[in-house]
């Protein structure tokens, strides 16, 4: 096998441009990301992965979004997997996406950019290295992203956030922003529906955070799960808040694995209504949400 890294020092691109930042042949597996710059809009820049020399993108996602964070936070975070150590870059992952007949990678940036932007980056990947997902190897794995962005859903509205590809797959991530008069979208339940059949994922939003009460205690980060965002202000039950809640956060599956049949579908609520009874009084609510998963033909 073989490691080979490419990285960008302080190039200049315009903003709408798209630059290309890693290229490779073959097949093996991308393992680290890093981006750097200080432009204010590098949190709507996007990244992009194209597979098998297409000219369609397999993955275009908003780079603060893709890593958690939403509304522009510039707070830093630090886990083994994702984090941010500046203001606005030091953005970094360890996400592994294999590629099997070559893999190309660009950077857009924002066209509400007001002028050229400097930025810097590192992508590092090894030929020949496999996916190994609980233990055993993907065949022909391919990293693939659902998005729901900019999604304004009515209280109790259930929206579909990933529908699998004809293909059985394993989830990777999920990462969500949302943003409402009060904080009762957070009573949903995340929903799989393996061949039609429904299971809860989840006892309420928060909780498929790893939160709980609303996120009571305000924002945290762990290796599985974290709150990147939160900005509230006390309010009664069933009650609205004077200005809209905030939230945004991340959800690996890497050690706590979601496995799907080809028939999947994975699906969030505004609010929630189990056994005849709503939850309080969930409000309309803006939701971005990315859900990344593996699809691949087996596992030996």
């Amino acid at each position: 096998m073989r490691t080979f890294t490419q990285s960008i020092k302080e190039e200049t691109v315009l903003p709408g441009e798209e630059k290309e930042i890693f290229r490779a042949e073959g097949s093996g597996l991308i393992t680290h990301m890093w981006f750097g710059g200080g432009y204010e809009t590098i949190s709507d820049a996007r990244l992009n992965i194209y597979y098998d020399g297409e000219e369609t993108t397999a993955v275009s996602a908003r780079l603060y979004l893709m890593h958690g964070i939403g509304f522009g936070d510039r707070s830093s975070f630090q886990t083994s997997m994702v984090g941010k150590t500046g203001k606005l870059s030091g953005i970094y992952n360890n996400y592994p996406i294999p590629y099997q007949n070559g893999v190309r990678v660009t950077l857009t940036i924002s066209p509400e950019e007001k002028g050229p932007a400097d930025f810097w980056s590192i992508v590092r990947g090894t030929e020949g290295m496999d996916l190994i997902l609980a233990g055993k190897r993907a065949v022909n794995p391919r990293f693939v992203l659902c998005r729901t962005e900019d999604l304004l859903a009515k209280p109790l509205e259930e929206f579909t956030i990933y529908r699998s590809a004809g293909q059985q797959g394993c989830l990777f991530l999920t990462a969500m922003s949302a943003k409402s008069r009060n904080l009762e979208y957070q009573e949903a339940c995340f929903r799989g529906y393996f061949n039609g059949e429904m299971q809860l994922l989840s006892s309420g939003m928060e909780d498929y955070f790893l939160g709980t009460y609303y996120f009571q205690n305000g924002k945290y980060q762990t290796e599985l799960a974290g709150v990147t965002h939160f900005v509230h202000e006390e309010y009664p039950i069933r009650g609205l808040t004077k200005e809209p809640t905030e939230f945004s956060g991340y959800r690996f599956h890497n050690t706590d694995p979601v496995f799907f049949p080809k028939d999947f579908r994975m699906t969030l609520r505004c609010g929630e209504r189990l056994r005849d009874y709503t939850f309080h009084n969930p409000q309309e609510t803006e939701y971005n949400v990315y859900v990344f998963a593996y699809e691949f033909d087996a596992l030996v």
